[in-house]
């Protein structure tokens, strides 16, 4: 998902007005919370609410990780799918007409809505339902059922109302169903039934590396504004006009012609004349959009600022995923960490950070929850509250964020091990003033398996492929015992929260700055497994601006390579080498009876990406060379079968 990532009362216009094809509009800012607003009715009467996203659906945070908060988003509308009366609820507006000088009007509004089940009972599911009634709100049709949000926390939705043009006595709904499980609920808001254009400025941005809010760029060299335009309106948009301006001086013009923006569609621009910033400058930019007839100008534009800098830190970023041997869930949060170190080595910092088992490190633990939420498996990103998300999202936060700013380059020097004690010599470099620094030393751990003192089974709810393909987790049972643990976070020093380390107030651009990190290591820890994380961040707003690290471990399978199983004929299987470097990897099975073998490769998510021939094998020992040239370096599965059952093996290929 995914993930980038959740009016003032209700509006009849008049046929004489510049707004006359705008038949409703709410966007809840000016109501107090719980209240709804006047003329709606909820069934029961306290379902459904207004306030913070976050409060109205708690469990999205608490159970999904998802922070439906932001500033786009600070009071909405929706129903607690927690809660017993949420289910079968219902939600109605005023009454309201849509006049025949409507003729293509339409309903569009903001949702934050994942259909979630649960996972104990599948009945258990979320299930929402757009009514509509054209009598006051004596009887109800339901026009359409409501599908989850695919792509973002918050998502626009646009549903036609041309059935529905001449009548003079219309309300629209929800019906919200958690069919008896505490779910997460939806959260809507900025309704708006109308006819007419509208072009909304979704983004809008100038420099090459963003981050905080501003866009970073090499001083001397040109930016160009970027950004992207939605068409909210009900016809498409053929052309706009994107202008910016610097300060007091004069306003840049870029015409955009012979376009075709569908309604709800989105549209790039890169605005034509450029602007280059000096050297330890900021540049606040105003941008908007013009389009002729646009009916809703309270989302033409924005504001952005550009700083130029000397030179361009690369951004590392630090992933911290939630985790426990507890969580039935947290295998996903394993397989996709795993992946993504594979696929992005040396490219970001990953730690898991144990709770509630014997790998927890209880301050580490304690001073994350207050960014994670509580929902586990939960994917932190520089300690970022907004950017808190599930640990399959990695790969397109990744994406999103890895041209981002680096505000300093880091370069750790060796670790000196003596005894119980490492200490690592750390230079930063700023490439622009940075206040209230903070520096600390993360140590991971990472093959580390279940026979451990300290670790334990992992609880596994994808037991007997009961919710698809999980990188393997879905061939075990619900409690798995071989398993091996990565990224575990051994150590934090001094604090989760880092320490100035003698470092000054405020760092200055382009000077240099060194520290000596220092942690004490465990006796127990393999020394040739663990990992050095640097980071540097904000004391205030505890963001990590970028990290420094030693190289990680060659990683062994999460799910280890040997497996048995007696009811498909296995005394034991294994293939080797894993990983797979020169192209060839051996399948070895210790068959209990002659047998007819097939197998075939598949990704982590189920896709199928080799198939081998059937082969006849011998009770006893047999080996299966395996031709793995045509793969790229990944994580995959070598799912093989005999009469009797199937079994199957994770391993890496590496290039």
């Amino acid at each position: 998902m995914k993930k980038s990532l959740f009016f003032a009362g209700l509006t009849l216009c008049s046929l004489g007005s510049l707004n006359a094809q705008v038949a409703l509009t709410q966007d809840f800012n000016g109501l107090t919370a719980p209240a709804i607003p006047a003329g709606w009715a909820s069934n029961p009467a306290s379902a459904w609410t207004t306030g913070a996203p976050n409060t109205i659906a708690p469990n999205a945070q608490a159970g999904l990780g998802y922070n439906l908060n932001s500033a786009a988003y600070m009071k909405a509308f929706g129903v607690n799918g927690k809660l017993a009366i949420a289910n079968n609820s219902l939600v109605t507006t005023e009454t309201f007409a849509l006049p025949a000088t409507m003729p293509d009007a339409s309903f569009i509004f903001d949702m934050a809505y994942f259909q979630v089940r649960l996972n104990s009972d599948t009945s258990k599911k979320e299930e929402l339902f757009f009514v509509v009634s054209t009598d006051g709100g004596a009887n109800w049709t339901t026009v359409e059922t409501v599908s989850a949000n695919q792509t973002y926390l918050w998502e626009t939705r646009s549903i036609n109302m041309a059935a529905y043009i001449g009548s003079t006595n219309l309300k629209v709904g929800f019906r919200y169903k958690n069919n008896g499980g505490e779910l997460v609920g939806v959260v809507f808001d900025n309704f708006r039934i109308f006819s007419g254009k509208d072009a909304r400025l979704n983004s809008a941005t100038a420099g090459n590396h963003p981050a905080n809010g501003m866009g970073y760029h090499q001083s001397g060299t040109a930016t160009n504004v970027t950004g992207s335009v939605q068409n909210l309106g009900t016809s498409a948009i053929t052309g706009y006009v994107v202008k910016y301006q610097q300060g007091a001086n004069p306003v840049q013009s870029y015409t955009v012609s012979g376009a075709s923006i569908a309604p709800l569609a989105t549209a790039n621009f890169s605005h034509n004349v450029p602007f280059t910033p000096a050297a330890n400058q900021q540049y606040p930019l105003k941008v908007w959009v013009e389009l002729t007839g646009d009916t809703n100008h309270a989302n033409d534009s924005t504001n952005v600022t550009v700083v130029g800098v000397p030179f361009i830190p690369e951004k590392k970023i630090l992933f911290e995923e939630g985790t426990g041997t507890w969580c039935g869930w947290c295998p996903r949060g394993a397989v996709a960490m795993e992946e993504f170190a594979v696929s992005h080595a040396g490219k970001a910092a990953q730690v898991a950070v144990h709770n509630g088992d014997g790998m927890a490190v209880s301050a580490y633990d304690s001073y994350m929850s207050s960014l994670n939420g509580g929902g586990f498996p939960n994917l932190v990103t520089d300690r970022t509250v907004e950017l808190t998300t599930d640990p399959g999202d990695i790969e397109s936060v990744y994406n999103s964020l890895k041209e981002n700013f680096g505000f300093a380059t880091l370069t750790m020097g060796t670790p000196t091990v003596t005894g119980t004690s490492v200490s690592i010599p750390l230079t930063i470099v700023p490439a622009v003033n940075m206040p209230n620094p903070r520096v600390a030393l993360i140590v991971t751990e990472s093959n580390v398996h279940s026979t451990r003192p300290g670790t334990g089974n992992q609880a596994n709810y994808y037991a007997n492929n009961a919710r698809g393909p999980m990188g393997g987790w879905e061939a075990k049972g619900s409690s798995v015992a071989n398993v091996n643990y990565h990224f575990i976070g051994r150590a934090v020093s001094p604090s989760p929260a880092g320490d100035a380390m003698g470092l000054p107030a405020t760092l200055t651009a382009n000077s240099t700055y060194n520290v000596t990190l220092t942690a004490t290591l465990n006796a127990e820890w393999r020394t040739d497994h663990l990992q050095y994380i640097a980071t540097l961040g904000d004391n205030n707003s505890k963001t990590i601006y970028n990290t420094a690290f030693s190289p990680l471990p060659l990683l062994e399978p999460g799910l280890p390579t040997t497996v048995a199983n007696v009811d498909a004929g296995i005394n034991k299987a294994t293939l080797y080498p894993n990983p797979v470097t020169n192209g060839i990897a051996n399948l070895e099975i210790d068959a209990m009876s002659a047998a007819t073998l097939t197998y075939n490769i598949t990704d982590l998510s189920g896709r199928v990406v080799l198939t081998g021939s059937k082969a006849a094998i011998n009770s006893g020992l047999n080996t299966i060379q395996i031709n793995t040239a045509a793969l790229n370096s990944g994580l995959y599965m070598v799912n093989f079968a005999t009469e009797k059952g199937n079994t199957t093996i994770k391993f890496q290929v590496i290039k």
